[in-house]
């Protein structure tokens, strides 16, 4: 920071922790709080072994090579966008002179990467360019020039050493849920999102070559950065490659919480943190899919770990990365303005604090600056086709065709607004309700946050990253419950909340080390509940 207003942040000393109450009244608060969440939380979502219809080992083996060797294309042009997206993501991040090492270094190229194809293809489609064969030829030309000499870095410090037999086990029951979604997400797309929009709008402009206006489909004037990947999918191969980029997002920022959790505080802390996020059912589900809202989760890690950076690092290089990525994850999904904004809001309070009001405000402009230069191509687009840059909302005030008024949102949303119907009580006790209640592909987070989230309470002093994780989170919870408050549409956040959740476990954990085993229990159980909805969706009938 170059204000004389600056103040330095420290990153704390994991040792420094310490617990606002005895030990064993924090083991008798924690007992109690665990027995109440489950007497609630598990009546109304049972769970059972999930092995009742899995066939043999014999046929699952064949049944995974027959899968793997049926999509063998479609894994042969992801390795070469693989390559593509780290090329181009490693000349940003080097031109940005942003200092990152091993694996995190890997994954901030290859979503740069992702990010420039999306806008590559939106200049495309809208320049009538979208053709199947010299795009592939363009595809496969890049690959093999840029897979010569291609130079990975070390990702030895990365792997985590001189850890218990549990930490093992917790590595081990995230693999399996990794394992799942993989398979899962190899299957024909059912998901009714994609089907209409996700996968059909790409369809429909390679057909007209173009991208075009679709007269009878207002979800085509969302934004849609990640279709415009989905669209180069197409065009080398099919639905399958869309599948497996959007599962891969998953992985990426699987890593990204690992990898930038270590490095902050120890991969004990980044292991805890990864497998929260990823265990969330809601997750597991929509990596399954040609979706939107793991690639949004992942495009916000990315945005949120360049300002968990930039505080301990102060490198300029971060602060405009963060508001590259923050712009890429508005550009795919409207809702990610509810994580979007939280961060800004924790990004005001850093500014504030550490520069004067006057650098303060200049710095927060430039960031917004940033962030809109990457979600004015689609506004710019439906301005052109609807004369409405943010169809199909504020229809009452530009206007629009066609579109109904339901459930509250007046003449603002198509869709309802918690705002108008706001209750306060209902606010406080939502993290409890919706957590209980929740049980479906909007609304199913599992109980995890919901009991270790509160360890945080015990503990002290927290650490200065940490409280801004939480003025991120909350800023964001506020945003999303005033708006449409399911928790698919805050998914993003819950990155922040993993990484603070994670910090809290593991500094309780060094006193009363059994946490850890309780951690894994209930893990494991949010594995047999995703293995039950995979079943559901006939899992074990597509292996065999």
């Amino acid at each position: 920071m170059t204000s004389q207003k600056r103040k330095k942040i420290k990153i704390q000393d994991v040792n420094a922790i310490k617990f606002n109450i005895p030990i064993w009244l924090s083991v008798v608060l924690i007992s109690l709080w665990f027995y109440t969440v489950i007497i609630h939380y598990f009546p109304n979502h049972r769970v059972s072994l999930p092995f009742a219809n899995m066939p043999d080992s014999l046929s699952v083996i064949w049944g995974l090579i027959r899968i793997f060797f049926n999509n063998i294309t479609s894994i042969f042009w992801f390795s070469a966008l693989l390559v593509i997206s780290y090329r181009a993501g490693q000349k940003v991040i080097n031109w940005l002179k942003i200092k990152i090492n091993g694996l995190e270094y890997i994954i901030f190229c290859i979503g740069v990467g992702f990010g420039l194809i999306a806008y590559v293809m939106l200049t495309t489609g809208i320049l009538g360019l979208l053709y199947r064969t010299p795009i592939r030829l363009v595809v496969i030309a890049l690959t093999v020039i840029l897979v010569w000499k291609i130079k990975l870095p070390s990702v030895k410090e990365d792997i985590p050493e001189k850890m218990g037999f549990v930490w093992w086990l917790l590595i081990v029951t995230t693999i399996l849920f990794v394992l799942l979604n993989g398979i899962m997400s190899l299957m024909p797309e059912i998901f009714y999102d994609s089907l209409v929009y996700h996968l059909s709008c790409p369809s429909f402009y390679l057909i007209k070559h173009k991208i075009v206006p679709m007269e009878f489909l207002s979800a085509s004037s969302y934004p849609l950065n990640l279709s415009m990947i989905y669209q180069l999918a197409l065009c080398l191969d099919s639905e399958s490659l869309a599948k497996i980029i959007h599962f891969s997002t998953g992985i990426f920022t699987l890593l990204l919480i690992y990898t930038n959790t270590k490095r902050l505080y120890s991969a004990k802390t980044g292991i805890i943190s990864a497998a929260l996020f990823y265990s969330i059912p809601i997750v597991a589900m929509n990596s399954w899919t040609c979706g939107n809202d793991i690639g949004l989760s992942f495009f916000f890690a990315l945005s949120f770990f360049s300002f968990v950076n930039w505080l301990k690092e102060k490198e300029k290089g971060y602060f405009i990365l963060c508001g590259i990525f923050a712009g890429v994850t508005f550009g795919t999904k409207y809702t990610g303005i509810f994580s979007i904004a939280g961060l800004g809001v924790a990004l005001l309070v850093v500014l504030l604090r550490y520069y004067s009001f006057r650098d303060a405000m200049k710095r927060i402009l430039i960031f917004g600056l940033i962030v809109f230069m990457f979600i004015i191509p689609w506004l710019a687009k439906n301005y052109a086709f609807t004369k409405n840059p943010v169809h199909p909302f504020l229809h009452g005030v530009f206007g629009g065709q066609n579109l109904k008024n339901f459930g509250g949102g007046g003449e603002i949303m198509i869709t309802p607004l918690n705002i108008f119907n706001f209750s306060l009580k209902e606010f406080l006790i939502s993290p409890w309700t919706r957590t209980v209640e929740g049980n479906d592909s909007l609304t199913f987070i599992g109980p995890l946050f919901l009991l270790f989230f509160p360890l945080i309470f015990i503990i002290r002093p927290y650490k200065q990253e940490i409280i801004y994780m939480f003025i991120c989170f909350a800023a964001s919870y506020i945003f999303w419950f005033m708006g449409d408050p399911s928790y698919r549409f805050m998914l993003p956040s819950f990155i922040c909340l993993s990484v603070i959740t994670g910090w809290a476990v593991t500094s309780v954990a060094q006193r009363i080390f059994i946490l850890v085993w309780v951690f894994l229990v209930f893990l494991i159980m949010n594995l047999f509940v995703v293995v039950g909805i995979a079943d559901a969706g006939h899992l074990y009938r597509y292996i065999t």
